[in-house]
């Protein structure tokens, strides 16, 4: 009788790797969109931050328009632009007193 060797051990049969579907949306997220949704998304955002910055940088700095004036004289010794002034006499934005 001869000697036999051992049976060789059992290797359990590994299944073949899945094929793994690419999600659709941008960067592969998957939120059903697609990119065109995300970059319009991202677009409305751009667009709402420079309006903003437009209206108060911009808008805002031109309604500060000097307002027209007019001089009440209390002490006769008042000068405007170097020349006496009168009471009643209109102020534009520049003039000293």
């Amino acid at each position: 009788m001869a000697i036999q060797p051992p049976p060789a051990p059992v290797v359990p049969q590994q299944a073949p790797p899945g094929v793994t579907r690419k999600q659709g949306g941008c960067f592969g997220r998957g939120c059903g969109c697609g990119c065109g949704g995300c970059l319009l998304v991202v677009l409305l955002v751009g667009l709402l931050v420079l309006g903003s910055g437009y209206y108060f940088f911009v808008v805002q700095a031109h309604a500060a328009v000097s307002a027209p004036a007019s001089l009440v004289v209390i002490n006769p010794t008042v000068q405007v632009d170097g020349n006496p002034g009168t009471s009643g006499q209109a102020l534009n934005a520049g003039n000293t007193v």
